[in-house]
């Protein structure tokens, strides 16, 4: 911008120093006709003068004239000759008349063409001054795209380096009513237009978590319970479950049930990540195919003890995440967080056993 204002700076310096050039220019144009007109006036005041001598010589004349004529014809002559002087005289001023007038209407029609010549100059430098401005905004508009292609850029590294991310929405915490044995404990429905995306839970010994998607009826997917831990401390954190509009997450217990929920409540249009799970018909389910055109990041997946969790690659290779009895051995029901997994358009994800999991994605491209 400093540029752009030294040189706009530049551009009025110059028209103020054109125009008090041309000023200059027409002042002295006006003084000199002025001069002119002047001196024409001072010859015409002369020639009157001249002439009102001159006929008071005449007058003069004639009267001694007239008492001479009959005596002195020479005189009337010599007189005659003087009237011939004073025609020619007049001729020779209109003549001189004329000349100034046409000098004049020269003089005017150079000026009007100096002017239009100005007038065009200071169109084209302004056309030129026009031109510049846009480059120079359209050059600020291009640094803007790439500034912010750079901050997108900075934001995946930062991704990819593993720190924190920040999961858009407002925190919400839901916890259990404390009801009774065998009775859902709803603790949370998910808002119409609104996602939830779990990020830790708690939970006693005797208190078990689920989640479906609160049609009647529908398969409910086990999320823990407070003793599937190998510290016995009853909580998970660090979770990336993303539940949409209608899904509701409740709490069994033997006893009474005590327990919570927290993560982030978001418009469906911000949550970037999707969880899907199985429908708990037993057996090989398919959780996910990725379309040929995108990759998607694996970020969490989620298995109980009988169920094997693994990817087909497009290649043919089959990689296992969850073998069959790992939630037992780790004891956390097979769960595992910040997979980063990138898997690309093809593969194929796929629960097998007692068919109770799911997993959490989010497209890359």
């Amino acid at each position: 911008m400093d540029t752009l204002s030294l040189a706009l700076t530049a551009e009025v310096s110059d028209r103020i120093a054109a125009d008090l050039l041309l000023d200059g220019d027409i002042d002295a144009e006006e003084a000199a006709r002025i001069a002119t007109d002047l001196l024409l006036q001072s010859g015409m005041d002369a020639l009157s003068a001249a002439l009102v001598t001159e006929i008071s010589d005449r007058v003069a004349g004639d009267l001694g004239l007239s008492s001479q004529i009959d005596a002195n014809s020479g005189n009337i002559a010599a007189n005659s000759s003087g009237l011939s002087l004073l025609s020619s005289s007049t001729d020779t001023l209109s003549a001189a008349l004329v000349t100034e007038i046409s000098d004049r209407v020269a003089a005017d029609i150079l000026l009007q063409g100096n002017i239009d010549a100005e007038e065009t100059a200071r169109i084209a430098a302004d056309l030129l001054m026009q031109g510049d401005i846009d480059t120079l905004v359209s050059d600020v508009v291009t640094n803007e795209f790439r500034i912010s292609d750079n901050e997108a850029d900075l934001d995946n590294i930062f991704e990819m380096m593993g720190n924190e991310k920040v999961t858009p929405g407002h925190l919400l915490s839901a916890y259990s009513n404390g009801v009774g044995v065998g009775v859902e404990d709803v603790m949370l429905t998910v808002p119409s237009g609104k996602s939830f995306f779990i990020t830790s839970w708690t939970a006693n010994n005797d208190t078990q978590l689920y989640f479906d998607d609160g049609t009647p009826g529908a398969s409910a997917i086990y999320i823990g319970r407070g003793d599937h831990h190998t510290d016995g401390g009853g909580s998970q954190w660090d979770w990336a479950v993303m539940l949409e509009e209608g899904y509701r997450v409740f709490a069994l217990s033997g006893s009474n049930t005590n327990a919570s929920i927290s993560g982030r409540i978001m418009d469906s249009s911000e949550a970037h990540f999707t969880t899907v799970s199985t429908i708990g018909i037993g057996g090989l389910e398919t959780l996910f195919t990725v379309p040929p055109s995108v990759e998607i990041e694996l970020a969490f997946f989620n298995a109980n003890a009988s169920t094997e969790v693994f990817v087909e690659l497009p290649s043919g290779v089959e990689i296992n995440i969850c073998p069959t009895a790992w939630g037992d051995q780790v004891g956390i029901s097979g769960g595992r967080r910040n997979l980063e997994m990138r898997l690309p358009g093809g593969s194929v994800i796929k629960a097998d056993g007692g068919a109770n999991a799911f997993i959490t994605y989010r497209v890359l491209n």
